[in-house]
């Protein structure tokens, strides 16, 4: 009977432990792990150049950063003319990759564009590819990275300063939307691919498939920890807060109706909270990223038919309103 009374005034203890462990250890534990993919993704190695496609005149180029980080490169300068014979007007492209990704994974959309006249340049983020660095802050470090290479196509003799737009893909999608609202005058136009609104938009999808319930302790947890490990806070990576202020600069947001990394709902968000110009594309079961591959018609028809009249046609327009 005593060791029932005991075993009974157990209980209590046992039932906290369990819910510690079923709350606290477990999500955080979870954050962890998807903090260090998050911050350390996997390098992929280069395996082809601009000549696989058939480029003759492109360069490697090495970008510094402002914390000494050196970013590898291609450039390839417009064309002297684009297919349907407009000459050239130094229209150029930077291709910002998404999260796990490297410069490889946009050359053939740079291929597309390019012959439709426009130059470009693509590099691999901070630790990514080639690139130094040992861990990616999705897009916190990547917004100044970012500015330096705009920094580097202004003093390219073949570029028009007044012709500069950004095609990203995922954290490089929102990279450009960062960038594009610091620097209005530098960056004409942003097509945007697969992006997230928030750092907890990223976070979200895979913490549900990964913890269930506990998708709700584990996204702050999640973002808690990648705070604690860069040393970042991430309240300035916003691109919801940020696109605002891309007017007059044109914003074209492209999304996978399929996307299981982001869901589609983040672009759909960003496309409310942005003033014209803008325009939004969903992919029929589209995923995440490769949309060119998923609807090789319906990306290049409507990205070729935007960047013309945005970054090329239209008329540039100053200051905000």
């Amino acid at each position: 009977m005593r060791l029932f009374r005991v075993l009974l005034r157990l209980v209590p203890l046992v039932v906290i432990a369990a819910l510690v462990i079923a709350f606290g250890v477990i999500p955080y534990s979870f954050a962890r792990q998807m903090a260090a993919a998050l911050i350390h993704p996997q390098r992929l190695p280069i395996t082809g150049t601009p000549t696989t496609l058939g480029f003759t005149d492109w360069q490697t180029v090495r970008v510094d950063t402002l914390d000494g980080i050196t970013l590898e490169g291609w450039f390839i300068p417009p064309p002297a003319a684009a297919l349907d014979g407009t000459p050239s007007d130094g229209a150029t492209i930077l291709y910002l990759h998404g999260l796990g990704g490297t410069r490889q994974s946009m050359l053939l959309q740079a291929a597309l564009l390019h012959r439709q006249g426009f130059g470009a340049l693509l590099v691999d983020q901070r630790a990514h590819g080639e690139s130094g660095g040992e861990r990616s802050t999705l897009g916190y470090q990547e917004l100044a990275d970012t500015s330096a290479l705009i920094d580097f196509l202004l003093t390219q003799p073949e570029v028009n300063p007044k012709r500069i737009g950004i095609v990203g893909e995922g954290m490089g999608a929102v990279t450009g939307i960062l960038v594009a609202s610091h620097r209005p005058d530098d960056v004409r136009a942003v097509v945007a691919q697969s992006a997230y609104a928030s750092i907890e938009d990223l976070i979200r999808p895979e913490a549900q498939r990964a913890s269930g319930l506990l998708a709700l302790t584990a996204v702050p947890l999640t973002r808690l920890v990648l705070e604690q490990e860069t040393g970042t806070d991430f309240s300035a990576v916003n691109p919801l807060a940020q696109i605002y202020w891309l007017h007059p600069r044109a914003v074209m947001l492209l999304h996978g109706d399929a996307d299981l990394v982001v869901a589609p709902e983040s672009s759909q968000a960003l496309y409310d909270a942005a003033r014209d110009p803008r325009e939004l594309v969903f992919f029929v079961s589209g995923g995440h990223g490769s949309l060119l591959e998923a609807d090789p018609s319906l990306w290049g028809r409507r990205v070729t038919a935007f960047l013309r009249r945005y970054l090329r046609d239209a008329p540039i327009e100053t200051g905000a309103s």
